[in-house]
């Protein structure tokens, strides 16, 4: 899935290593790779994630540091998140919802420099342009209850 994400986000090549972030640990979910793998199979082949103008906008630093700190922390980032899903488990969720709360807890955890306001804002715009029913309000929810635990002298 492709998203046009518009050049008036002043951090465009962060919002795109999200976007391509979410999409390479839905992917990682059906192939038995390793996380840097998935990183040099995106260099290598994957482009066509990202419109062809968006491509030199990415972040790729960014995009690869996010993605290592997801397969050192991972268990970690799982046992947050289930804390916050009330009546579910991260393993009845839709594997796009997933990646999003995963990639978002990670966030919130190894890159304090970011604001939490910032962090819920990019995962909760991404999780709209996945789905238009309950599961933003249910990543908001997530996401925003994660920062005020992770990030609470930033709430205060």
């Amino acid at each position: 899935m492709k998203i046009n994400i518009s050049k008036n986000n002043l951090n465009i090549g962060k919002s795109l290593s999200r976007l391509v972030a979410v999409q390479l640990l839905y992917k990682k979910n059906f192939d038995d790779i390793t996380f840097p793998k998935i990183i040099d199979e995106f260099n290598q082949f994957n482009n066509h994630l990202l419109y062809e103008h968006q491509r030199d906008d990415m972040d790729l630093i960014f995009l690869e540091n996010l993605v290592n700190h997801i397969s050192i922390s991972l268990d970690t980032i799982d046992q947050l998140i289930s804390e916050y899903l009330q009546n579910n488990s991260l393993d009845r969720l839709e594997i796009i919802l997933a990646a999003i709360l995963r990639l978002a807890t990670c966030e919130l955890l190894e890159f304090s420099e970011i604001p939490a306001k910032v962090i819920i804002n990019e995962y909760v715009n991404l999780t709209y342009a996945f789905f238009d029913d309950q599961q933003p309000l249910l990543a908001n929810g997530v996401i925003d209850g994660l920062a005020r635990k992770i990030r609470e002298n930033e709430f205060s």
